[in-house]
C-alpha cells in the first residue's frame, strides 16, 4: 500500500513539473454585473470576459495561466 501512494505522489509530482505557464493570451468584453438587484459594493459582483490564446494547440493538460486585475474598478451605483 506504501508503494502505491509513493507512486502515485511521483505521477502527481511528474505531471506539474512538466505543466507550464501560458502567456499569449488576449482579453476582451469585460463585463461586471451585481449579484443582487440593490447593486451595492458589498453585495457581490461577477466579471467576465473573453479569452483568446494565440497557439492553442500547443496547450496541454495541467499548463496554466494567471489572471491579474491589480486596479480597483469604480462602478457608477445610480442610474
Amino acid at each position: 500500500m506504501f508503494t502505491f501512494l509513493k507512486i502515485t505522489v511521483w505521477l502527481c509530482s511528474l505531471v506539474l513539473a512538466f505543466a507550464a505557464k501560458i502567456n499569449d493570451i488576449s482579453f476582451s468584453n469585460l463585463e461586471i454585473t451585481p449579484l443582487t438587484a440593490n447593486k451595492q459594493p458589498d453585495q457581490g459582483w461577477t466579471a467576465s470576459f473573453d479569452f483568446t490564446i494565440a497557439d492553442a494547440s500547443s496547450i496541454r493538460e495541467g499548463d496554466d495561466f494567471t489572471l491579474s486585475m491589480p486596479h480597483v474598478y469604480r462602478i457608477k451605483l445610480s442610474d
